[in-house]
């Protein structure tokens, strides 16, 4: 991979990092709770799988990445919860 490739790619990580912090906060305000509220929101949490669900549809971040910003376990876990449409 190119200089230049590796570059790119590390752009569109930030995006989509950012990306996915804006939709959290917004899923979060929407029901009232702030970032400091998803350390107290059980693993599987019907609202962590929502914004999951939302934030595969809205950006290429892997879920070990989406388990880690919403504080839900394992990404296997979610993995889980998101094609059974259960909790974890």
């Amino acid at each position: 991979m190119a200089v230049r490739d590796r570059h790119e790619a590390s752009q569109v990580r930030d995006t989509m990092q950012l990306r996915a912090h804006r939709i959290i906060e917004e899923e979060l305000t929407e029901r009232g709770l702030g970032y400091q509220d998803l350390a107290h929101i059980p693993k599987g949490g019907a609202i962590k799988i929502q914004i999951a669900r939302k934030l595969r549809r809205s950006t290429t971040l892997t879920l070990k990445d989406i388990a880690a910003l919403l504080h839900a376990g394992a990404w296997r876990s979610l993995a889980n919860a998101l094609s059974a449409h259960v909790s974890i």
